[in-house]
């Protein structure tokens, strides 16, 4: 390989370092303030001035995790923020999951084994006993917490963490506060109020591409400024839905159709009955086909946008957000779930809507997400390695090609020129005329 070659190729590599860039939002430290989980009638003076944000890990756009800390030894736990569920849960120690909860561990813990409690999500359940100990964001901001420390989960499906952080209300929590509760009850955070940004990239396999926002938003998260929806349900972050249309085509909702706001939903679900209806229009402009609850269809330029329309706020989805490419087909990030007359928003309409949820003034707020250049830290330091391995190995071969040809050569030329010395000296012919032949 040429000199100007191995340039190029240092070049590249200094260039995909250059190009690498994580999105990450740090927490702003505040003192640890510990209490009851007990509500209080009156607040205490809060020591976080601002809102507080932590990263989010995105697997795949399917699962959006954040770390947290239980006990007061900090064991770390990866948790999905899941805004369709009230109650923090963790494994307890045998469970298959990587970090698990250890009581034993921690001087803080307060165990109830006698307390059991349910869990039931739409894919999984299961059970446990309630817990009370200490619950620490990274940066320091903590509280004491109730949680579920459960025994297995059952049909989960594919889930890379270790457990559940709900962020619904607390009646989703059998009545316990929630952490967000305890959090503005303590004085921890100044509004009972957090955001989510769930960026948008598909190819990332635990890559930081997300954000969790305690106490407020991050305007720099935001292309738009926010509308606010009036929340109408006492049990989810549930708003009414009117008017919705596929293209220039209205689409028949259940009657007082609410659309739940879910980030532990990956895709947007809709009735069975609601679903054959999307086929029939999708249609209209491609050809598609309704098959175990989800739609394929044959790729196209031609998909039409989804409308939503909220009370005073209209969520338009391009098909860029809707439609995902997979084996050959089209797929419609929709799903078929007959849950009375709810439609759930999960990560799909996330991404495309940074979305701040108000529990002082029961609003969803919705603005347009920034824009998101997906970086993959781990897998360009993989490729410089592997860049600098190659050239490695070329250097090394190319001395050895080269090391070759000089033996070659020098095997060449004695095979021409054989060495003297005293055993190999032939004797020149000398001439004698008298020689008789």
């Amino acid at each position: 390989m040429s000199k100007a070659g191995l340039i190029l190729i240092l070049v590249c590599s200094f260039l995909i370092i250059i190009k690498s860039e994580i999105i990450r939002v740090n927490l702003h430290k505040a003192k640890p303030l510990v209490g009851t989980s007990s509500p209080r009638s009156t607040r205490v003076s809060f020591f976080q001035q601002k809102p507080s944000n932590t990263t989010l890990i995105n697997y795949l756009n399917d699962q959006y995790y954040g770390r947290v800390y239980l006990g007061e030894d900090k064991q770390p736990f990866n948790l999905l923020f899941d805004t369709g569920s009230g109650w923090l849960w963790v494994g307890q120690p045998g469970t298959n999951f990587k970090n698990t909860y250890s009581c034993e561990t921690s001087s803080t813990c307060e165990a109830d084994p006698n307390n059991t409690q349910t869990l039931t999500y739409g894919q999984g359940q299961g059970s446990g006993y309630v817990v009370y100990d200490t619950l620490t964001f990274e940066g320091g901001i903590s509280v004491k917490q109730s949680f579920v420390v459960t025994s297995g989960m059952k049909d989960l499906g594919l889930f890379y963490g270790d457990g559940i952080l709900g962020l619904g209300s607390s009646n989703l929590s059998s009545g316990y506060p929630t952490f967000l509760d305890n959090m503005y009850n303590f004085g921890i955070i100044p509004s009972k109020s957090f955001s989510l940004y769930l960026a948008n990239d598909p190819s990332s396999y635990g890559d930081n591409s997300g954000a969790f926002t305690l106490g407020g938003y991050d305007p720099s998260l935001a292309r738009s400024e926010f509308t606010f929806v009036k929340v109408t349900d006492k049990t989810y972050w549930a708003v009414d839905l009117y008017d919705t249309h596929i293209g220039d085509i209205p689409l028949k909702l259940p009657d007082n159709a609410k659309a739940i706001i879910d980030s532990g939903t990956s895709l947007i679900t809709f009735p069975s009955h609601v679903m054959l209806s999307i086929t029939e229009i999708m249609n209209e402009y491609v050809s598609c086909n309704f098959e175990n609850n989800v739609i394929l269809c044959k790729c196209s330029d031609n998909f039409p946008e989804l409308i939503l329309q909220f009370h005073g706020f209209t969520a338009v989805l391009e098909p860029e957000i809707y439609v995902a490419k997979m084996s050959g087909y089209c797929f419609i990030q929709f799903q078929a779930l007959d849950y009375y007359n709810y439609i759930v928003l999960g990560d799909v309409f996330l991404r495309k809507y940074y979305t701040f949820f108000s529990a002082d003034n029961m609003t969803i707020g919705f603005a347009e997400a920034a824009p998101f250049t997906p970086s993959h830290p781990w897998r360009t330091l993989f490729i410089i390695l592997v860049i600098l391995f190659s050239i490695l190995l070329i250097v090394i071969t190319m001395k050895r090609h080269i090391q070759t040809v000089k033996e070659q050569q020098n095997t060449l030329r004695q095979g021409l020129f054989p060495a003297r010395n005293a055993a190999t000296i032939v004797q020149p012919y000398s001439f004698n005329p008298q020689q008789k032949y």
